[in-house]
């Protein structure tokens, strides 16, 4: 449609529309006009391919773009919910291996002297990992029978001169009650656990606190520590109880004995291998070196979300028979007379 065209269009409908022309509706065709021509230059410019000059323009058609559909992507998903981790029931724990007097072949009947007490305390950081907080060693004065076997000096490294220049039971026992006072675990006015702190005793089998403390508080004439006494865990016990949970008998981890030789037991290295740790580390029946290895069986197990929990009870009634009257050791062997 050309210019001319478009403008006899407008007239003819203004003159419809008003009867005859008029100013106004010569504005409003002029208007209709301006529209309609620049719709017409949009539509040429869209169909027409601009060519060089002296060429012919060819209309083109409009082409349909189709969008490639996107690929579709996959949300990714949530992890797993992994398994919660157990309530932890104590807040400190205190890891005790004692060394005691021995004789070459004696046996868990023997009245047992405590000549080193080591202690290692763990607590929690602000990130919930248990740590080592501190430790705790002093040698200890024999006083039923003063001078050391040369077989107990072996087995535990322990000299005479050590344990002559040690302080007795009942004042090591002082000196770490006073350890525990500035750990805040135990009430340095009443001497009582502190409200509100709960600590575990741990140690490697029962033999510990379940003998030889209970022996030298008898052979020291002295009471088992309110502190010391109760429900405490066996980490060898708690370590097996958690192999077994993952289907690894502790079975797997023993040596077969050699004919004639002792089969090896599940003792504080054999748990370290165990778990797959580093060897022990240190003298194995040095008290403060067992304790700290021991210490490392028990991170780990925290580690894997084992729940750090009591398995034995302290039996602080139990007696042998050569317990005397007023802590008198009535005990005969092939060493002594008395």
């Amino acid at each position: 449609m050309t210019v001319s065209q478009i403008w006899a269009l407008a007239i003819t409908v203004t003159s419809n529309q008003m009867g005859s022309p008029v100013p106004l509706s010569l504005f409003a065709a002029f208007t209709l006009v301006l529209m309609l021509w620049l719709l017409n230059r949009l539509r040429l410019r869209f169909y027409t391919r601009i060519v060089p000059s002296g060429t012919v323009a060819q209309p083109v058609k409009p082409k349909l773009v189709i969008s490639s559909p996107q690929p579709r992507v996959t949300p990714a998903k949530p992890p797993s919910p992994t398994k919660p981790k157990p309530k932890q029931p104590f807040h400190a724990f205190l890891v005790l291996d004692v060394e005691g007097t021995c004789q070459l072949g004696s046996d868990f009947d023997y009245p047992n002297e405590i000549i080193e007490f080591p202690v290692v305390l763990l607590s929690y950081d602000d990130d919930g990992k248990l740590r080592v907080l501190d430790e705790f060693q002093t040698f200890v004065k024999p006083t039923w029978r003063p001078k050391l076997s040369a077989f107990c000096t072996s087995l535990t490294g322990i000299t005479q001169t050590q344990v002559d220049a040690a302080p007795t039971f009942p004042t090591a026992l002082g000196q770490f009650s006073g350890f525990l006072k500035r750990h805040g675990l135990i009430d340095p006015a009443t001497g009582l656990r502190m409200k509100g702190v709960k600590f575990c005793w741990c140690t490697d089998t029962r033999a510990d606190l379940q003998n030889f403390v209970l022996k030298q508080c008898f052979i020291s004439g002295i009471p088992v520590p309110d502190w010391m006494a109760g429900d405490f865990m066996d980490v060898r016990k708690s370590t097996i109880h958690y192999l077994a949970s993952i289907d690894k008998p502790v079975s797997l981890f023993l040596n077969p004995s050699a004919p004639g030789e002792r089969p090896s037991t599940f003792n504080i290295a054999t748990q370290l291998r165990a778990l797959g740790l580093d060897s022990f580390r240190g003298r194995q029946h040095s008290g403060i070196d067992d304790a700290r290895n021991i210490s490392r069986v028990l991170v780990e197990l925290s580690n894997r979300d084992t729940q750090l929990s009591t398995n034995c009870s302290f039996k602080t009634t139990r007696r042998w028979d050569w317990m005397g009257k007023a802590g008198k050791v009535i005990y005969r062997d092939s060493h002594s007379s008395s």
